[in-house]
């Protein structure tokens, strides 16, 4: 099976990891949807930039681990792991599953819907028509 999707996430998943993301914001389709486990939307590299940065902001520390990343199709990509971290005013603590299907079009990330149950990621992955 051709693990173009795997790559794609390989490639966006360690740029962020080292604060490098700038640096493979070509592998983001200008028309890339980002859709957050609370519903908010972003759109494109500017979008995923807009993401992070309200991350940042709200966020004095934030760790998010992958235990498994599964190749459905050769465009699709579902990543489950944990999300953890503690908020800039220290008032909020998150610590939480998390799972993302990444669907990728000719080697760039076209669509990115995040969900707080693995069960229903795969679900959802496994849908021809997500």
């Amino acid at each position: 099976m051709d693990r173009a999707g795997a790559t794609v996430f390989d490639r966006l998943w360690h740029a962020y990891g080292q604060g490098r993301i700038e640096e493979v914001l070509h592998l983001i389709h200008p028309a890339c949807d980002i859709v957050l486990t609370s519903g908010r939307r972003y759109r494109g590299p500017a979008g995923m930039l807009e993401w992070l940065d309200h991350e940042r902001r709200c966020w004095k520390s934030l760790t998010v681990t992958y235990d498994e990343v599964r190749v459905l199709r050769d465009d699709r990509v579902v990543a489950t792991g944990r999300v953890t971290g503690s908020s800039a005013d220290g008032e909020h603590a998150i610590d939480a599953t998390v799972s993302w299907v990444l669907d990728v079009l000719d080697g760039r990330l076209v669509g990115a819907t995040a969900f707080a149950d693995a069960a229903l990621a795969l679900s959802h992955g496994a849908d021809d028509d997500a």
